[in-house]
């Protein structure tokens, strides 16, 4: 998800670059294939955010809310990157264009942001549950005891 994502944007700088950079006159045949380029990935990505939350109810129906949540993130995701992407059509001059766009940006950011936390704390849950599962639990005897610990004092 996050690859075509940065495709997109790569595919709007390509797109900035032919029609403005320095060798616009030499790029100009290229505009309508990137154009359409952009079209089709911005597609496929709200193809993807359909069937993400398709797959949320889905999973929300059977209960399982955890995966149903991070099918809805990601859907979430998709969908202020393309708000962002749609922003950035806008003319770049007008103010509320502008605003919009850092909104729709901010958004995307944040989302991004959120998804990748919950899989950075997946992760940790995951490696810490296999390092407790290698050690004994605390409090529970090995059967064996160290010669050189001090025996308990007799009660008298």
């Amino acid at each position: 998800m996050h690859d075509r994502i940065a495709e997109l944007r790569g595919l709007r700088a390509e797109l900035d670059n032919a029609q403005n950079g320095p060798r616009r006159e030499t790029r100009k045949d290229a505009i309508a294939d990137i154009k359409n380029e952009i079209e089709r990935r911005r597609g496929e990505l709200a193809e993807d955010a359909d069937r993400l939350d398709a797959e949320s109810r889905d999973l929300a129906d059977q209960g399982q809310d955890g995966r149903a949540g991070d099918a809805a993130v990601s859907a979430r995701v998709i969908r202020t990157a393309l708000e962002a992407d749609e922003a950035a059509d806008q003319d770049p001059d007008d103010p509320g264009a502008r605003v919009a766009l850092a909104e729709a940006r901010g958004r995307a950011l944040a989302a991004a942001n959120e998804l990748r936390q919950r899989d950075e704390q997946k992760r940790l849950r995951e490696h810490l549950s296999d390092a407790e599962d290698d050690k004994p639990a605390r409090g529970r005897s090995t059967g064996k005891r160290n010669a050189a610990a001090p025996k308990p004092p007799a009660q008298t």
